[in-house]
């Protein structure tokens, strides 16, 4: 069964929106203009949006006459059970191999085969998931100082990246 966008996206913004008034609890950083919550409202915003947008498409496909709830032609309960079974999979892999291999190859082998997956052909997974690792790395292990597991990695490639930039050697 599937559910139309609309009901999907209205559990987003609900979502999303509680998350946000939850973030009111955070306390803030003394002397800081931003706290613990910044992150936690910004991927609210996000959420909304990508709610609201599956609202729009909803509505737009209940005018063709389609209802809030119906089993499509191509309904395989088999694929539904993989998928799921992939993503706990790549969960799974991602806690067993990330002190090994390292943040940055353990999401992209992750990435990869989730994205490759779900219907995406080799090269866009490939670029999608080395963009995506990247970004993380950068905005959590740089930006942030979360130290991420390097791995096999002697440093991560944020942090060359940033030190190319900045001019060190």
């Amino acid at each position: 069964m599937k559910v139309n966008d609309i009901v999907s996206g209205l559990l987003l913004i609900i979502f999303a929106a509680s998350m946000m008034a939850y973030t009111t609890t955070f306390p803030p950083f003394p002397g800081q203009k931003y706290g613990p919550s910044l992150f936690p409202r910004i991927l609210g915003v996000g959420i909304i949006i990508c709610g609201a947008l599956l609202v729009r498409r909803g509505v737009a496909l209940r005018t063709t006459g389609q209802s809030l709830a119906y089993i499509g032609d191509a309904y395989k309960p088999w694929r539904g059970w993989a998928s799921v079974l992939m993503i706990l999979g790549s969960i799974i892999f991602y806690i067993a191999f990330s002190n090994i291999l390292g943040f940055v190859v353990t999401a992209f082998i992750a990435i990869f085969a989730l994205l490759w997956w779900f219907g995406n052909s080799v090269s866009q997974s490939l670029l999608i998931a080395l963009v995506a690792v990247l970004v993380v790395d950068w905005f959590f292990g740089w930006l942030f100082r979360v130290p991420l597991p390097l791995g096999i990695l002697p440093n991560g490639p944020a942090y060359a990246l940033m030190n190319l930039i900045r001019g060190v050697k």
